[in-house]
């Protein structure tokens, strides 16, 4: 993957992704950070450690497209999930401090 000019805490979710670190996937997240999959709402470290673990964990994120935005990146990405010969496309929104993601959009594309 080409270096991306992400925000730290965004950049760690891709590295935690990539290479299956649950831990890394929680602690890129603050403790009350919010992921909104799909329309799921998935609140706070235990909540985002059991989604990751069954809907992450394992899988593939590939980076397609990166935007800044004023608090955070909006990424499209290629998610290949855990036991899936085939991913689909989706955008990742993220809003960020620099204690970590605040929030997750996670749209299909």
């Amino acid at each position: 993957m080409a270096q991306l000019s992400l925000p730290s805490a965004v950049g760690t979710y891709v590295t935690a992704v990539n290479g299956h670190d649950l831990d890394g996937i929680v602690g890129s997240f603050i403790p009350t950070g919010v992921i909104v999959d799909v329309g799921r709402h998935i609140e706070g470290h235990g909540a985002i450690r059991r989604w990751a673990e069954t809907e992450v964990v394992g899988g593939r994120l590939d980076v397609l497209e990166e935007h800044p935005t004023a608090h955070g990146a909006d990424l499209l990405v290629r998610f290949t999930p855990p036991g899936s010969a085939s991913g689909f496309r989706a955008w990742y929104r993220f809003a960020v401090t620099e204690d970590g993601i605040t929030q997750a959009g996670l749209t299909y594309a």
